[in-house]
């Protein structure tokens, strides 16, 4: 398949149950394919509990890690956090903005969001 438009589901197992979904890993790049782990949250093994709403957010500590250092220290340093980690001064929108530019290297900067999402990178990259 070279076009990538696969709808061929695949089977993963899970905790003894077998759950179909659209393939969105085979004939797709990689930015298509941390796109849709960042969006559903699949295989997601980090929950953020993100601003005044306290909206949930999973994320992949691995994709984390790599891409900040205060997310490193945060999630495998000598303390690393257990559980869900709670984040009251982002907003929830803000922090899915920037967790998308973190996984795919793109973001929709409004005149509206530029200023909170900078603030965050600052608290994201210790900056």
């Amino acid at each position: 398949m070279t076009d990538g438009t696969s709808s061929l589901p695949f089977q993963q197992a899970i905790g003894g149950a077998v759950h179909i979904t659209k393939d969105w890993q085979s004939g797709k790049t990689l930015s298509e394919s941390l796109e849709y782990a960042h969006t559903s949250g699949e295989a997601g093994d980090v929950t953020f509990i993100v601003g005044d709403d306290k909206i949930k957010i999973s994320a992949h500590k691995m994709i984390l890690a790599i891409r900040s250092p205060v997310f490193f220290a945060m999630l495998e340093g000598h303390l690393p956090e257990k559980g869900e980690i709670t984040i009251p001064d982002i907003r929830g929108d803000i922090f899915k903005s920037f967790l998308r530019y973190l996984y795919t290297d793109t973001i929709d900067l409004t005149i509206e969001n530029v200023v909170p999402v900078f603030s965050a990178a600052r608290k994201v990259y210790g900056g």
